[in-house]
């Protein structure tokens, strides 16, 4: 059956350019389907239902917009407006202010607090106690590739390993003497060496297994005065420091049991020393002489040197091979303020976290803060005037911007001879070695205070260096938590007996204190 064409109608114009159009009509061929439906018919329902629910989805859209700009809180732009005068006026008011004038000195000279040290903050709290040693606790130390495992030697002869998150021995080695005084980890955590004052070097190998394990350590003897302090270079190379004046390097891959080199710097016993964490050539020394010096371990000591029979209390004058090695050398004893020595011993030290600047615990209760490039004392930490002033004060210590109590120190070491200080074109007497006692020319100290109890036992720093903790020798118990930058203690941390021996772990997470009531503590 054969379907009526379509007629079109177009618009066409005249020739003489009238706009008015002529229809005309056009036929159009129809398209059908095979089964005759038209299929432009099917194709124009189906754009006018897409486009029927085009217009309905964006009607849905824009009623939504509409809802939601109803429910919009209209007190936004109230507010926004009220912040905007708070900032004008606030803007106003401090360009109302009278500036003072820049060449006008300031009334007042107290130092003003930063408002950076402000926000240093450290809050330590005890979290578990080790409890395994017979008698008191003389050092510990931290494996240094574990945050979790550590070591702990005491009077009763044992070489405990622990566990510190759960506070369990994992193994116990007996010891052949009581008096182990000082102990290290090697810095790859195979070996613990230890040192007291049988005068030997123990070097005991950590086992695996668990339990109590007689273990035979590698015994290397050269001192003849107690071993006071260790230090390992590496694996395989380690420093003692001894009561016989004497730091000795020892090569542990060899089989012969002789210190490889013997440095003699000091005229009495050496307390401590510690390697520049920055530097490891460099090796800083305190000792009982009231100096700390710096050894630069590249130059070797002479080999006929070693073992010199003159070096004696009595010969003072020691020759250059002694000291060719010593790039520094600070002595502790002078003060300008009273124009003469305070000598002290020096029983800790310890270098700061960035390696350009030390500390050293002193005899006298003070730990002195030095600039090594410099040669200067940056700041004083003194327990004494820590115990006279109040705690929450802004200086308990002394600081290198408190010209009238800062002792300044020099770099030269007495060699028992008088030496001539300047101060202000005033000459000296610098006798060495005198005693220490108080004087009205110093109200900085204390009669009742100045007594050799009150000595720095142990110290370490935060990780950050912003903080150091330092134990004392008086029947306080205390261990004092210092604000480096602020020079101030911000925390006590309570004990029941002396503390000789205190580590920051090395992610500087946990503080150990071991301490003479047969106990170690955690503090985080």
């Amino acid at each position: 059956m054969a379907t009526a064409e379509p007629i079109v109608e177009t618009e066409t114009y005249n020739n003489n350019g009238s706009a008015e159009p002529i229809k005309q009509q056009q036929s159009m061929p129809s398209q059908t389907s095979n089964n005759g439906h038209n299929v432009n018919d099917e194709s124009n329902e189906e754009l006018n239902g897409l486009y029927e629910q085009a217009r309905s989805d964006i009607d849905k859209l824009r009623l939504r917009i509409q809802q939601l700009r109803k429910q919009k809180p209209k007190k936004l732009r109230s507010e926004f407006a009220i912040r905007k005068k708070q900032e004008e006026a606030k803007e106003a008011q401090r360009k109302s202010r009278p500036q003072p004038p820049q060449n006008e000195e300031a009334k007042n000279d107290e130092p003003k607090e930063p408002e950076l040290l402000s926000k240093l903050t450290l809050k330590l709290k005890e979290y578990r106690t080790l409890s395994g040693h017979g008698n008191k606790v003389y050092g510990c130390d931290w494996n240094p590739h574990n945050d979790n495992r550590l070591v702990s030697v005491g009077r009763d002869g044992k070489l405990l390993f622990w566990y510190a998150d759960t506070g369990y021995k994992r193994l116990a080695y007996p010891l052949e003497t009581e008096f182990i005084m000082t102990l290290k980890y090697s810095p790859d955590g195979r070996h613990v060496a230890c040192g007291g004052l049988d005068d030997v070097l123990s070097i005991f190998e950590v086992k695996s297994e668990t339990g109590i394990i007689d273990c035979e350590p590698k015994i290397y003897k050269a001192h003849t005065g107690y071993i006071s302090c260790l230090q390992y270079i590496d694996n395989n190379t380690i420093l003692t420091s001894s009561g016989d004046k004497t730091i000795r390097e020892w090569d542990l891959s060899k089989d012969v049991q002789t210190p490889s080199y013997t440095y003699c710097v000091h005229r009495e016993d050496v307390m401590s020393m510690d390697l520049n964490p920055k530097n490891p050539n460099l090796l800083l020394t305190g000792s009982v002489d009231s100096t700390t010096k710096i050894i630069d371990l590249r130059i070797k000591p002479q080999q006929e040197d070693e073992n010199k029979s003159d070096y004696t209390p009595n010969n003072g004058n020691i020759s250059t091979s002694y000291n060719n090695n010593v790039t520094h050398s600070f002595y502790m004893g002078y003060d300008d303020l009273s124009k003469r020595n305070r000598t002290t011993d020096v029983n800790v030290v310890k270098w700061f976290p960035n390696g350009d600047a030390f500390v050293a615990g002193c005899d006298d209760g003070t730990v002195r803060l030095f600039d090594y490039r410099s040669g200067r004392v940056l700041s004083e930490y003194s327990y004494h005037r820590q115990t006279n002033d109040d705690i929450n004060g802004y200086k308990n210590g002394r600081n290198s911007n408190d010209n009238t109590s800062l002792v300044k120190t020099s770099t030269n070491t007495p060699d028992g001879t008088d030496h001539e200080h300047k101060n202000n074109d005033d000459e000296v007497d610098h006798k060495a070695h005198e005693p220490l006692k108080a004087s009205d020319d110093d109200p900085d100290y204390f009669e009742d205070e100045l007594e050799g109890t009150d000595g720095v036992a142990a110290l370490d720093f935060s990780k950050s260096g912003a903080f150091m903790f330092v134990s004392y020798n008086n029947d306080q118990h205390e261990v004092l938590v210092w604000n480096i930058l602020e020079n101030r203690v911000v925390q006590k941390l309570k004990h029941q007996q002396h503390v000789p021996c205190l580590k920051v772990s090395p992610d500087g997470k946990t503080l150990v204190t071991a301490c003479w009531n047969h106990h170690l503590k955690l503090w985080k």
